[in-house]
């Protein structure tokens, strides 16, 4: 009971750790950010009203450079940074 009570409580701090650091929350809401430009272009191109071919090109290269290139990138520096804060001294 108290291992499991002592574990509980080092997660809970561990994340408060991670949450806290400024650096983290800078990381997570250019990840959000990116995320929700993504969802845009996305969102562009495959609306009706977009009658270009090439400009409804151009919005799907975009989504795809997000979703394949930025946001993986974005990701794993969020990861580095959150391993740095749980690994500190």
């Amino acid at each position: 009971m108290l291992g499991r009570s002592l574990g509980c409580r080092a997660r809970r701090t561990l994340g408060e750790a991670i949450v806290n650091s400024s650096c983290a929350c800078r990381q997570c809401d250019a990840f959000f950010k990116k995320l929700f430009e993504g969802q845009a272009e996305l969102a562009f191109a495959t609306h009706p009203m977009v009658w270009n071919a090439m400009q409804r090109a151009s919005y799907w290269d975009k989504a795809k450079a997000i979703a394949y290139e930025q946001i993986p990138q974005l990701r794993r520096e969020i990861e580095k940074t959150a391993r740095s804060v749980i690994h500190e001294p």
